[in-house]
């Protein structure tokens, strides 16, 4: 009826296209007429909408919004009812009621009446008519068979919303009106949050850790950037080290759910991406764990870049400190790493990988490390590799003074240095049994040893010569020793950790001891990429 009055019908409009779904029209003629001199003039506000029948091919039709009374005839009572009669082309009368109301607005016509541009369960009262009245008893007979617990409401956007700063993830159900239940949902995004991008100089996602803190220390609304001054962060580091993880493949697939302490979090997440957070000058940055070449890949062929070296000649009488790390600390172990795959539209898998150094782990205790971030079974083995190399050769970190004239030096550059401060190390202490068993990290070889010895019975320590025949000491029973190192200073390569200056002008250098071959090349770079395969993988890599 409203298409004949309006004489514009949704579905044949456009030359049968139809209208869009949510046009608006309005009928200036609606008129009540029945009663002489107690007329009824409205208009009709009508909008277009979309719903299919099992009868008819047709799917386009009007709705009305509101009626709106332009004026009428007579007295009429609030709440007095009006019927209006009208045809459709074939000539079928229907009749619309309407409850008068004033001023001049009514709320449409009686029965279901809504603004939205979508209806949820239109007719779900149906299916409770029957034609056997109470020959049957139905479920609602004795008290309502539902609760109200909350309303769906479907508005049309005046203007697209725009969702900047966010990852976006959208939820299409087809099906049915009707959803029973949906406990947890899960989605796969294939692409995260847009960040700068320091590598390309773009705005995009990313999946490396560098472009991620940089986001961090300058985004406002999710990051740290109304606290930090991004001043303080080595953006040119960051990208250098962004080069190194791209040529390395060593990505960040994660989210960060909860708030998290900035550099707390940081220190926890570089190891895995085989860097380390460093402070120079004031600024912090990450960076790269192990040398790489010019491509930026880990190098394990060339010796390490010395940037200075140390002997007593240079350093402040009595400032060199060493600190062994305790034997407990120094134990090895099988690592296990244990990370994610993921695949397109699926599940993540869980996956465990166990690396260990030589053939046989029997006697090894297994460390777990938790690495969600990790997506990839290469990675996953670099990591390993990389902290059982840590455990094995690193062993002390030492902290001398020096002065800063023709220095250059900053944290991560490598140095030497020599010194017979000190004669012994805690790797090869040892305690000799009654019996002549040797109880050592390392076994000693048959032959003599210089050693400095303390016999239970005695206050001071004494030097001397160990014997060992058939893996047993022939003397020094029941003695705790130490190896004297050879002749002359000991020299080493350390990494420097920090560097501190103070009011008068002395600098501090705080260093770890480094493990090179006998090329100068970094152990910690061969041990990652282990081409001779000297650690043991153990897990499903490659299935």
């Amino acid at each position: 009826m409203y298409a004949l009055v309006l004489g514009e019908d949704p579905y044949f409009a456009n030359n049968g296209i139809g209208l869009p779904n949510g046009t608006r029209r309005t009928i200036d003629n609606w008129q009540y007429t029945r009663e002489a001199g107690r007329e009824v003039f409205t208009k009709v506000h009508l909008v277009s909408y979309e719903q299919n029948y099992d009868h008819t091919p047709r799917n386009k039709w009007w709705r009305a919004e509101r009626v709106e009374v332009t004026g009428y005839n007579g007295n009429r009572a609030e709440g007095e009812e009006i019927i209006k009669h009208s045809r459709n082309v074939n000539g079928v009368q229907f009749a619309f009621k309407y409850r008068f109301l004033h001023p001049s607005i009514s709320t449409g016509p009686l029965g279901f009446n809504t603004t939205a541009t979508r209806l949820w369960q239109k007719y779900s009262g149906l299916a409770e008519v029957s034609h056997y009245s109470d020959l049957i008893s139905r479920s609602c007979d004795n008290g309502t068979e539902h609760e109200i617990v909350y309303v769906n409401e479907t508005l049309s956007e005046e203007t697209t919303p725009q969702y900047d700063g966010c990852a976006m993830a959208g939820l299409k159900l087809k099906s049915s009106d009707n959803f029973n239940q949906l406990d947890q949902l899960r989605t796969y995004l294939k692409n995260g949050i847009e960040v700068e991008r320091l590598i390309d100089g773009d705005v995009a996602s990313s999946n490396l850790l560098t472009d991620l803190l940089w986001y961090l220390v300058t985004n406002k609304d999710t990051g740290a950037g109304n606290i930090l001054n991004s001043a303080l962060v080595d953006k040119a580091l960051l990208t250098t080290t962004g080069r190194y993880l791209e040529a390395n493949k060593l990505y960040w697939d994660d989210v960060i759910a909860e708030p998290v302490n900035l550099r707390s979090w940081l220190s926890e997440q570089a190891p895995s991406v085989l860097c380390f957070v460093s402070l120079k000058n004031g600024r912090m940055s990450l960076e790269p764990a192990l040398p790489y070449d010019s491509n930026y890949k880990i190098d394990a062929s060339n010796p390490v870049t010395i940037s200075a070296m140390f002997t007593e000649g240079n350093i402040i009488e009595d400032s060199l400190e060493f600190t062994w790390l305790e034997l407990e600390e120094r134990k090895m172990f099988q690592a296990a790493i244990i990370y994610q795959q993921s695949r397109v539209n699926q599940f993540p898998e869980q996956k465990t990988l166990i690396a260990y150094f030589g053939s046989d782990n029997s006697d090894l205790p297994i460390e777990e490390f938790t690495f969600n971030h990790i997506t990839s079974d290469e990675h996953a083995a670099k990591v390993a590799r990389y902290f059982l190399s840590l455990r094995k050769n690193l062993t002390h970190t030492i902290t001398f003074k020096t002065l800063p004239w023709g220095l250059n030096l900053e944290a991560g550059k490598f140095i030497r240095v020599a010194s017979e401060m000190s004669p012994y190390r805690p790797d090869n202490n040892g305690i000799i049994q009654d019996d002549g068993t040797i109880v050592a990290i390392n076994a000693l070889a048959d032959g003599a040893y210089n050693v400095y010895y303390w016999e239970r019975q005695t206050t001071a320590v004494s030097e001397g010569v160990l014997h060992v025949k058939n893996g047993k000491a022939t003397e020094l029973f029941n003695s705790v020793f130490s190896l004297k190192e050879s002749a002359g200073s000991v020299s080493e390569i350390y990494q420097i950790e920090a560097l501190d200056i103070d009011q008068d002008g002395i600098v501090t250098i705080k260093a770890s001891n480094y493990a090179v071959n006998s090329n100068g090349v970094s152990q910690l770079a061969i041990d990652v990429l282990d081409t001779a395969g000297a650690i043991t993988i153990e897990g499903d890599i490659g299935e």
